[in-house]
């Protein structure tokens, strides 16, 4: 076992300077168990909010660090990306981490709802044809490898949340340019045209 594991390594992007400050707050205030109060930028619209954070946990997945814990402004757990927080703050408020709570499952319990269930009424099938090569690294996807219902050589078909299609996977389809079409749904199909066009639009100024 000690020969298997010598053998074998994981190299890991190195964290941004700039998260390496606020990591060790975070880091302080669940070993001491004391509330932080965070400002908060949601999304990339740029408005940030001051938010009371009871730092249950780090989880790092897919290349970004998520502090996980109670919010007090919504009165539930929720999980926050590390670089979208601001000037953080110690308080004299305690809290107790619940004994039996996992931040790494409810991270991908967050990141992974709702794929594949029928429960959601906002899923949305999407058919894909492509290069079989590019159908595997598709597939392949940590967020479209959960919503995958079929696949033969040269197509896949997936169920995907509508604002999750719209948001994130149409960008990401865009990187595999020819080697992939979409066969539907149509709404899909007009929405990589304008993303394409507006991107071509862009450079041109």
């Amino acid at each position: 076992m000690e020969r298997h594991e010598s053998s074998m390594e994981a190299i890991h992007p190195p964290t941004a300077s700039s998260l390496t400050r606020i990591l060790h707050e975070i880091e302080a205030g669940i070993d001491r168990q004391s509330s932080l109060e965070i400002d908060y930028t949601t999304g990339y619209d740029g408005i940030t909010q001051p938010r009371t954070l009871d730092p249950y946990g780090l989880v790092h997945w897919k290349s970004k660090w998520y502090a996980v814990g109670y919010c007090h402004l919504r009165g539930e757990i929720r999980c926050f990306r590390v670089d979208r927080m601001r000037d953080i703050r110690h308080t004299d408020n305690a809290f107790d981490r619940p004994a039996s709570f996992s931040p790494r499952e409810y991270v991908l319990d967050s990141l992974l709802s709702g794929q594949g269930s029928e429960s959601n009424p906002h899923l949305v099938s999407v058919h894909i044809q492509g290069l079989p090569q590019a159908l595997d690294d598709l597939c392949a996807h940590w967020l479209l490898s959960q919503a995958l219902v079929e696949r033969t050589a040269e197509h896949a078909v997936f169920r995907l949340d509508e604002h999750a299609l719209y948001t994130q996977v149409a960008y990401y389809l865009l990187s595999f340019g020819g080697k992939i079409r979409i066969i539907g749904p149509k709404e899909l199909k007009s929405g990589m045209i304008d993303i394409a066009e507006s991107l071509l639009t862009y450079y041109q100024s």
